[in-house]
């Protein structure tokens, strides 16, 4: 699996728009900050066409430890979930 990192990905975004890499750089940092701090209040970021990013809480479970098979609490934990739009998923497949 090949992935784009974030210096890549302002370089390409850089030479398609002939913004300079520091305008790019900039943007998606703000982004990126908007993003946090919208998922941080709880709230859905949506991107179209990409898709949405969601705050989701996982509830508290029991699991196994793997090495002893001893069964363990694991507590609440919240995480972000993309789901990615139907015109992403089509032009993907």
């Amino acid at each position: 699996m090949v992935f784009v990192n974030k210096t890549e990905l302002v370089a390409e975004i850089a030479a398609r728009t002939g913004l300079r890499k520091s305008q790019v750089w900039q943007t998606l940092n703000s982004f990126c900050e908007v993003a946090t701090e919208r998922l941080r209040a709880g709230e859905d970021v949506a991107v179209p066409p990409l898709g949405k990013f969601r705050y989701v809480v996982r509830a508290a479970r029991r699991g196994r430890n793997p090495q002893t098979g001893e069964t363990i609490e694991i507590p609440e934990q919240a995480t972000v979930r993309f789901l990615p739009s139907s015109a992403l998923k089509g032009r993907v497949n």
